[in-house]
């Protein structure tokens, strides 16, 4: 589902830090060009953000008041980290009144010929090619770029200005750096971790970290 295709629809963004305030920031800018959401505010487990005010709207609750609500209302996760993203989805999937779009800012560049699941968040000039397909709330970051026929998996985190070449899988949870590159035809495994600058040429294992140019596992 994409944010796009909903009218005036009640959301709130999970997490108040860093990227939950960026994200905000661009939903306000797609709101300026078509106004389609009502956006209440934050939702955080941090005690020290409760009660404040963050980018002019209201820290509403944490996960507990995300659970007691009653009414239909959109959540965007914004937890960069993919494994603490993946435990407060699978607790707030449990209230049927939560749903989770993906969003999408007003200048990706994206082709028809690419499939998105749900709860992923596309940052401001992202650009995807043709017969990609991204999984579940993922995460793409600034000027990223992702090439054809690539499988982005559940839960990924991509940093800004990424590069990822044709034919590369990425497995689910992992990290792709800041600024790292990845060359055609690698696969790199679930819950892997490739840090900021890395090029990499070769497949990447599950569980592993690789940095550097050629990557190497540390």
């Amino acid at each position: 589902m994409s944010l796009k295709n909903n009218k005036k629809q009640d959301i709130v963004l999970f997490g108040a830090g860093g990227f939950g305030k960026e994200v905000m920031w661009m939903l306000e800018e797609a709101n300026r060009t078509r106004k389609t959401w009502n956006i209440r505010g934050f939702v955080d487990d941090t005690p020290a953000y409760q009660g404040k005010t963050i980018q002019n709207y209201p820290v509403l609750g944490n996960t507990k008041w995300l659970l007691a609500q009653k009414k239909p209302l959109q959540v965007l996760c914004c937890l960069g980290n993919s494994k603490d993203r993946k435990m407060v989805v699978e607790k707030l999937s449990k209230n049927p009144h939560l749903t989770f779009p993906s969003f999408i800012a007003n200048n990706v560049t994206m082709s028809p010929y690419m499939k998105m699941g749900n709860g992923c968040i596309i940052c401001s000039s992202v650009v995807m090619t043709v017969g990609i397909t991204i999984g579940d709330f993922v995460i793409i970051n600034y000027h990223a770029t992702i090439c054809h026929d690539s499988v982005i998996e559940n839960f990924v985190s991509i940093y800004p200005s990424v590069n990822i070449s044709g034919f590369v899988h990425i497995g689910a949870a992992s990290h792709i750096g800041v600024g790292s590159q990845i060359l055609p035809h690698v696969t790199i495994g679930k819950s892997a971790v490739v840090g900021a600058g890395a090029v990499v040429l070769k497949n990447v294992a599950t569980h592993t970290t690789v940095a550097g140019v050629p990557a190497k596992p540390l």
